[in-house]
């Protein structure tokens, strides 16, 4: 994992950080809420793990812009290495959080779908899950370019 911020002070490097802990906090909760779906729960639990999954999400859109405005300079002295990772996982934070609002779009669109829209629904939902299995392997590789 990234190292501690008394170590250094590179306000891109801690950007990137934060972004990489965000969503590393979005996979995990969107995860959660895959298993909640998955199992009998209860009402209030749903909509409390809908809740944190929510607030994850417009974390991590707050932490996409702040990347993308301490990037906008440059890599400056960054490892190419570095770079590259943290730059790809800011795109495909990007895409997952387009992926996520396209899905709930969706969702919402055809809350009162026909059995012939299920499929474009389920087609949504597995783009979305997809992108959260990117996020998932660029937040390692931007781990991994860190140690």
């Amino acid at each position: 994992m990234p190292k501690p911020a008394a170590e250094r002070h590179d306000p891109l490097r801690e950007t990137a950080d934060a972004l990489c802990r965000g969503s590393e906090e979005c996979c995990h909760q969107h995860e959660r809420l895959a298993h909640i779906l998955s199992v009998a729960c209860s009402d209030e639990e749903l909509a409390g793990v809908a809740a944190v999954s929510d607030m994850c999400d417009a974390i991590l859109v707050k932490q996409i812009a702040a990347y993308e405005q301490a990037a906008s300079g440059g890599r400056g002295k960054a490892p190419e290495a570095w770079w590259h990772a943290a730059n790809t996982l800011w795109h495909t934070a990007r895409e997952y959080h387009r992926r996520h609002e396209q899905c709930n779009q969706t969702s919402t669109r055809l809350a009162r779908h026909s059995a012939a829209k299920l499929g474009e629904l389920t087609m949504e939902f597995e783009l979305e899950a997809s992108a959260v299995l990117g996020l998932r392997h660029a937040v390692g590789g931007y781990t991994k370019a860190c140690s």
